[in-house]
């Protein structure tokens, strides 16, 4: 049972995810700081960690910045203590 609810969780997520992002014209959007320090994007731009920016804020295709950044945890939450400890306990099988 808990390893279904696992992979329905797995399946689930990237569906709802690209959900939450603002669409514009059909496409997804999110908020990236330009910095050279920056590695989240944003749902809005109004989140508190945008506000520490110390270059420009833009708004981009969730496609063009997904791989490369991470979501924001205060606007997406913190990502699920099971699937770390889980990923611990496989790397440590191996």
């Amino acid at each position: 049972m808990k390893r279904l609810l696992t992979l329905v969780t797995f399946l689930l997520f990237p569906l709802l995810a690209g959900t939450a992002q603002q669409k514009e014209g059909g496409e997804a959007k999110v908020y990236v700081c330009t910095g050279p320090s920056a590695i989240t994007y944003h749902k809005s731009a109004d989140c508190r960690a945008l506000k520490t920016c110390s270059a420009e804020v833009k708004y981009v295709s969730f496609s063009q910045i997904s791989a490369i950044r991470r979501p924001c945890r205060l606007c997406y939450g913190k990502p699920k203590r099971q699937q770390n400890a889980k990923q611990a306990k496989q790397s440590k099988q191996k």
